[in-house]
């Protein structure tokens, strides 16, 4: 897999650039592998002058990690398949000194448990999800301090079971047109039975393995943020049920220990329901919140107002989605095609997280920018990168404000928000690589062979070495020299899939 790795020199403490190599590592044969690479707080100070707007690093609290991210399982798979032998990063990524985030389920399911008895559709899977982690914390606990249980329950519940576009592939009109599903029901129990997996993984951790390995346990959210599409009192409603069906459907009973209000109001019966014994047990089951946010949409009302595509419908919360305002879109369009720049979305997902949830920790587990490229283009002028170091210098700017609006607060810590990977998955476009539609119809189940995401141009074509962008240099510049070393935190995140290698 593509990953990034910040070096110190051996006489100093300044960091080298970003080298990116290739790398397959796996604790177990079964284990999907999700990497993060991080750096502490010697980072330089990050300072381009763009309309009169400067970024430095003493605008982030002490101890915020800056990193980057790639998923393995969804570019390369097993990594001892085929008679493969050990890399060198294979054995360097089992070194001391690495911190890793270990997610234990990244949307992909064993077989044998989706055709035994239909995966988050049962509540059996919740048992199952649990002896996956019992495993890992007894295996890993004693390195790895922080567990993410799922990531992007949300993004799960409506790409499998709503739209039925990622396997097992369910759903019903006028949502998809699947072979088997059930729209209106089904990502709600696929969701439930998610959320309960953490609830009983949480609980294990923190009654049997918190005290000695003094870890902390999470879940990470797809998070857009959202804003009216009219300026009106109904599409102002509609927000705030956007926000309610896509990020509070999974947070509030994690923190509160049951789902929103605006859920309840919308879905009644149909909206799954928790013992008393479940809500003490799901009930403050988070040590820390995840988020992945990369862009904001509209939303317009559908109570008052005709819409397609199922916006009128309880599970979606009677709202739509919307891309555009009278033609225009909410921001600079990206190679992926609900992905626009809009860096005031990233302060406001944080001001309504650091709200909604009294100041819970947060880390912002991905972050990128895939620009649109096109055919005639040089390798040369997309070297520049010019797009991708704007992007990045907005929402870094969106999150410092963020981090400052914290800070006026009383109650408020600084260093509640806590971390940053920049998403830098090598997502090949026709230009760099002969397989790249390959591997972006295996990434998404549809073709988007013009985007890509990395702070280096790899062609897998050649012998050509890679290459760093110039957004590379701006993202990792060398810091100052340091009186006292400080050891470099590399962060590396696992995800698993299962106890069956099916």
């Amino acid at each position: 897999m593509i990953v990034g790795i910040i070096r110190k020199t051996s006489d100093s403490s300044v960091y080298t650039k970003t080298e990116v190599m290739r790398c397959q590592l796996c604790f177990f044969p079964f284990y999907l592998l999700f990497f993060f690479y991080s750096v502490d707080s010697s980072l330089a100070q990050i300072s381009i002058n763009e309309d009169e707007q400067q970024i430095q690093r003493s605008q982030f609290p002490e101890g915020f990690f800056f990193g980057t991210s790639t998923s393995s399982y969804q570019i390369e798979g097993a990594y001892l398949e085929d008679g493969k032998g050990l890399s060198n990063w294979d054995v360097f990524t089992h070194i001391p000194g690495i911190e890793p985030f270990v997610a234990l389920y990244h949307q992909d399911m064993p077989q044998i448990l989706e055709e035994s008895y239909g995966g988050w559709l049962n509540h059996l899977i919740q048992e199952d999800f649990l002896y996956l982690a019992t495993i890992c914390f007894n295996e890993f606990g004693d390195r790895v301090k922080h567990w993410i249980t799922l990531n992007e329950p949300n993004h799960v519940a409506e790409f499998t079971y709503l739209r039925g576009e990622l396997p097992p592939a369910r759903c019903s009109p006028p949502f998809g047109n699947c072979s088997a599903g059930n729209s209106d029901v089904e990502p709600l129990v696929a969701m439930h039975n998610m959320l309960m997996a953490h609830a009983k993984v949480a609980d294990m951790y923190h009654r049997h393995f918190k005290t000695t390995q003094g870890g902390l346990i999470g879940i990470i959210a797809f998070a857009f943020m959202y804003e009216p599409l009219r300026y009106e009192e109904v599409d102002r409603e509609a927000v705030n049920r956007a926000l309610a069906f896509n990020i509070a459907w999974m947070l509030d009973p994690l923190v509160y220990g049951k789902y929103p209000a605006e859920m309840h109001e919308c879905l009644g019966l149909e909206l799954p329901r928790f013992s008393n014994s479940d809500k003490e047990l799901i009930r403050g089951s988070l040590d820390f919140i995840g988020i992945n946010h990369y862009s904001t949409l509209y939303v317009k009302d559908c109570i008052y107002s005709a819409c397609s595509m199922g916006g009128d419908r309880p599970v979606r919360g009677f709202l739509s989605t919307i891309t555009e305002r009278d033609g225009v879109p909410i921001g600079k369009p990206t190679a992926m095609p609900r992905f626009f720049v809009v860096p005031r979305g990233m302060k406001k997902i944080i001001e309504y997280l650091k709200q909604r949830y009294d100041n819970m920790p947060i880390f912002v587990t991905e972050n990128g920018y895939s620009p649109k490229i096109q055919h005639d283009e040089h390798v040369e002028d997309l070297l520049q990168d010019v797009d991708r170091i704007k992007f990045h210098k907005a929402y870094l700017a969106a999150l410092a404000s963020a981090i400052r609006g914290v800070r006026m607060h009383s109650r408020c810590s600084r260093k509640s928000l806590r971390l940053l990977f920049l998403d830098c998955r090598p997502w090949p476009s026709l230009i760099f690589s002969s397989t790249g539609v390959i591997l972006d119809l295996f990434f998404w189940t549809v073709a988007v062979p013009q985007s890509h995401f990395q702070l280096y141009k790899s062609d897998f074509g050649s012998s050509q070495k890679q290459q760093p962008t110039q957004c590379n240099y701006y993202i990792l510049p060398h810091a100052k020299k340091k009186k006292k070393k400080k050891k470099s935190n590399v962060i590396i995140t696992c995800k698993l899939c299962g106890r069956d290698n099916s």
